[in-house]
């Protein structure tokens, strides 16, 4: 132990740390030299210490000995024999040593003629610093000469690694980074994968190549995949201390050495499971050793001879080591996802390296797993990110540190293994099964930055899904009765409207039904730093929620519970959030999932909305490519031609940015973005009396959303298209509708939206929409009766906001009386009427005799936090 100890001073004695560049974060030297030495203190031993352990990697060298034609499509031995095929100066020079790098030219603007994604220029292989446009077909490098459109004058693209500032006349002019992100594509090449896929290229893409190599080695005992994999390394050690991330992030204290700090860990884990992979093979590499000592002084040990002793110090201290440096100084400023790739990648270490000292930090630290499944881990089992879509991606990482820690075997802790269900309990437990809980016949309930595809998605299971209420996030998704292919997921949403990757989509209703997200979802913005992003993509007006004075959503607002029913063909939940707005004191919405049969099912929507000088009702689904499938049926009658303009007003442009509108509130958030100006082609129409409409997919099996809805005194209904995510003017269109009250037409500062909604193919089960008249007027637009005619039966819906309030409807010479939350009635033919309530202290119908009963109420005698569960006595 004592050589042991004594090796990593020799080996950080003779190690000079590069120079300084100006512009980039450094640590100071003494924390940069003690991440060293902690990392040099325990060295690699054997190979095979990660999840693939030495009796695996026997086995699969076996049967590839035994079965060598089960291997011929392997796409991991496709990538690594595609480089092991090339010269070792062609991968050295895949390697570029010189900064800075960039994730892509330009991350905002597309391409200098076309306004785009951070996908629009692709790198053309072969060709450095040769970049090609996706829309016009155009190719951008340094040197090249190209015409200004605005001057019509020739100018030369120069760009030395700093980029190239395209001058004013282009459509998009700005800085694009030509070489700096052909240095990083390169290098990714090699490490990860391109960020961005290239053309030309004559090779298989998939798992990172250095990997691959090390699988390879592992698999065949081939020498040459040993070799390739050494020389990636070595040359990357060569390289890494100096590289100082990408131009965005070099000074950012966080920052990490080839990439953004995130992308960075996908590098890490790549480079220390091939190495782990290989490293019983490096010894018989005797061609490694020629370039090695030819690369100056490398006799790090002082034993008079430069062989593989020294060449695994270099890799290990001056690749590895650093990696590790990097994750231990980035974690405590990193927050989010970051956190936990970052620890992902240090636990990757620890477990390759059996090094004790780096997965106690990765267990116990202060920024440790424990404490990330404690502070950022809902109780439900899913990570508190904004965005679902980057929740999951966390999760999935928190799946694999717990793979992880169960494959250690440390020297001095853990030396038998850890019990990765002991050891992290029953939070960690929650997490391996929010997943399946999570996802609607294989489709994710998706919103923010997540999801937003318009392709169906269904892999049905063999037995339906329960419906869940995931209260500690902050939604509920409703499944309807029936096989999983024919299951309907209703999802509502009142969980915080987050920053970040989070969208403001308070209170969103989206069914999911035949695969499809029938909310149309915008979902990941096609550019992050694209106005399109803030002002639309993440807006509430595409959320299928209300609008209150043409103005965004609060971000960090949250909403709240109110009831939660799960009975067989019945499920409904309530909701609310009264500091979405300012001086909207009532935001309400109560939704139903009713179930007809295996195959046919309908929403029930109620929204209330009080305050403001106008509400907005606003809903969009998949209709065509240009939201051409969409019909309004009779109660309407919209004008023929479209209205000048966009929602923002008759002379407010296509994507204009609005600010404040006339008619805001007093707004604390002055940067919320109206996003009316991205809704266009408008057709206005009355909405006074009860109407109709129908969003058709236009696929083979007719598949189609259809919405019924109360009519209101003043009402306006405006129809609409707004344009899906991608990029401005190159995206599909979809079909929107707003049912607006304004106080000035309507005489009060109440909405009551009631709609019903059907997820068909071929002809809707629902063929008929009462809503009834109250009996007796009354001002509070709180309660609701809706009487559903179906090809399986008769439904009634009755709901309040005031359990202490009788109220009366009035259907033909029917009286209805409801006081309490909710009451619904199902008349089945041929079956005796029944009823579902909540809370309902009295319900009187005609067919249906003593329903109701007292309010439930009682104390709460005893808490079990583990079920969870609690005891009630009741009064």
């Amino acid at each position: 132990m004592l050589l042991l100890l004594l090796l990593p001073a020799v080996a950080c004695a003779a190690f000079q740390p590069p120079a300084r560049e100006p512009g980039s974060f450094y640590p100071p030297d003494a924390d940069y030299q003690a991440s060293l030495e902690r990392f040099l203190s325990l060295r690699k031993e054997a190979p095979f210490e990660g999840m693939i352990k030495r009796e695996e990697a026997e086995r699969l060298r076996r049967d590839y000995l035994a079965n060598p034609a089960r291997y011929a499509t392997n796409e991991w031995l496709a990538v690594a024999d595609y480089w092991a095929a090339k010269d070792d100066d062609f991968l050295r020079a895949m390697l570029p040593a010189e900064n800075p790098r960039q994730l892509v030219p330009s991350y905002s603007l597309g391409c200098p003629l076309h306004l785009g994604s951070i996908a629009t220029l692709q790198p053309v292989w072969g060709q450095a610093n040769r970049w090609r446009c996706t829309v016009g077909g155009e190719e951008w490098a340094p040197g090249l000469p190209v015409r200004n459109p605005g001057t019509g004058q020739e100018v030369v693209i120069e760009d030395r690694g700093s980029g190239w500032a395209c001058p004013a006349g282009f459509p998009n002019p700005g800085t694009y980074h030509f070489v700096a992100a052909y240095r990083l594509f390169t290098i990714r090449c090699l490490l990860s994968g391109p960020y961005v896929k290239p053309v030309e290229f004559d090779g298989p893409l998939g798992r990172g190549p250095i990997w691959c190599l090390g699988w390879a080695a592992a698999l065949t005992g081939r020498p040459a995949y040993v070799h390739k994999a050494l020389v990636i390394l070595a040359r990357l050690a060569d390289i890494y201390p100096g590289l100082t991330s990408l131009q965005t992030w070099r000074n950012y204290p966080g920052r990490a050495y080839i990439d953004d700090h995130n992308f960075e860990c996908a590098i890490i884990r790549n480079s220390v499971e091939g190495y782990d992979l290989m490293w019983g093979e490096i010894a018989e590499d005797r061609a490694i050793l020629e370039w090695f000592g030819e690369r100056g002084e490398r006799d790090y040990n002082g034993d008079g001879r430069v062989d593989h002793l020294d060449l695994k110090l270099h890799i290990e201290r001056n690749v590895f080591g650093h990696m590790y440096e990097f994750t231990h100084r980035a974690l405590p400023v990193s927050r989010g996802n970051s956190r936990t790739w970052q620890f992902e990648a240090m636990a990757e270490l620890a477990v390759h390296f059996r090094h004790d000292l780096l997965f106690e930090e990765c267990l116990n630290s202060r920024y440790g797993f424990r404490q990330l499944l404690l502070n950022c881990l809902y109780r439900d089992g899913r990570y508190y990110e904004d965005s679902t879509g980057y929740a999951m991606g966390v999760n999935q990482a928190y799946l694999h540190l717990g793979q992880l820690m169960g494959a250690f075997q440390g020297r001095r802790t853990y030396p038998s293994g850890v019990d990765t269900a002991a050891l992290l309990g029953e939070r960690y437990r929650k997490i391996t099964t929010f997943g399946a809980r999570d996802a609607s016949a294989a489709r994710t309930p998706e919103w923010g930055d997540g999801g937003g595809s318009r392709k169906p998605m269904v892999h049905p299971r063999p037995q339906p899904q329960p419906s869940e209420l995931m209260m500690d996030i902050g939604y509920s998704i409703m499944r309807s009765q029936g096989s999983s292919a024919q299951q309907q997921h209703l999802l509502l949403n009142f969980t915080q409207n987050g920053a970040g990757h989070g969208h403001r989509s308070q209170l969103m209703l989206k069914p999911i039904a035949f695969g499809y997200d029938l909310s149309a979802d915008l979902g990941y913005p096609h550019n992050l730093l694209s106005p399109k992003r803030d002002e639309w993509v993440a807006h509430a007006a595409t959320h299928g929620t209300v609008v209150v004075d043409s103005r965004d959503q609060r971000v960090g607002s949250a909403g709240s519970l109110d009831f939660y029913l799960d009975r067989p063909w019945l499920k409904a939940t309530a909701a609310s959030s009264d500091n979405v707005y300012e001086h909207v004191p009532l935001y309400h919405r109560t939704a139903l999932l009713v179930s007809l049969a295996d195959d046919a099912h309908f929403i029930v929507d109620l929204f209330r909305v009080r305050g403001g000088q106008r509400r907005d009702y606003l809903y969009h689904s998949l209709s065509g490519e240009q939201g051409e499938r969409f019909v309004l049926q009779p109660g309407g009658n919209p004008a023929p031609q479209p209205l000048p303009g966009t929602l923002a007003g008759p002379e407010v442009a296509w994507m204009a940015n609005t600010g404040r509108g006339a008619t805001d509130s007093v707004d604390e958030q002055p940067e919320r973005k109206s996003g009316y100006s991205y809704l266009k082609d408008l057709r206005t129409t009355s909405a006074a009396g009860d109407w109709s409409c129908q969003w058709q997919v236009g696929d083979p099996q007719a598949t189609s959303l259809n919405l019924w809805m109360a009519g209101s005194p003043g009402r306006q209904l405006i129809l609409a298209r707004g344009e899906h995510n991608g990029a401005p003017g190159l995206s599909p269109w979809d079909a929107y509708l707003v049912a607006r009250d304004d106080n000035q037409q309507t005489g009060r500062d109440t909405s009551l939206f009631a709609a019903v909604m059907e997820a068909a193919q071929g002809r809707p089960k629902v063929t008929g929409v009462r809503f009834l008249p109250l009996a007796v007027p009354q001002d509070d637009g709180l309660a609701v009766a809706v009487h559903v005619t179906t090809s399986a039966g008769e439904f009634t819906v009755l709901s309040s906001l005031d359990p202490a309030r009788s109220y009366a409807f009035q259907d033909g010479d029917r009286r209805l009386t409801l006081q309490g939350a909710l009451a619904v009635v199902r008349q089945l033919p041929g079956a005796a009427p029944e009823l579902t309530h909540l809370n309902a202290p009295r319900v009187e119908l005609p067919e249906v005799q003593g329903a109701g009963g007292p309010a439930y109420g009682g104390t709460v005698t005893a808490v079990d936090w583990t079920a969870p569960a609690v005891t009630v006595q009741t009064a």
